[in-house]
């Protein structure tokens, strides 16, 4: 079963990523998608969690990915 987490937090190789991403000229625009509600079992189509999460662990999930973000790239604040 799949589920989507924080980035940094599953099988991505996060840190090829941030060392393309550093090599660009210019900064790209960039948007974080976690679809948190969802779950995905044995390539089958997206499904909704039984157990959908609270705001509170929503927010803390994000904050989690943007510190990895900033982290990652080297940066102190998202522009």
């Amino acid at each position: 079963m799949w589920q989507w987490t924080a980035i940094g937090e599953g099988t991505i190789n996060y840190a090829a990523i941030w060392a393309r991403l550093k090599e660009l000229p210019t900064p790209l625009p960039m948007t974080v998608d976690l679809p948190l509600s969802l779950v995905q079992r044995d390539g089958a189509p997206a499904e909704p969690r039984a157990d959908l999460l609270s705001l509170s662990e929503i927010d803390s999930i994000m904050d989690v990915s943007r510190r990895r973000i900033l982290a990652g790239l080297g940066e102190t604040e998202l522009t």
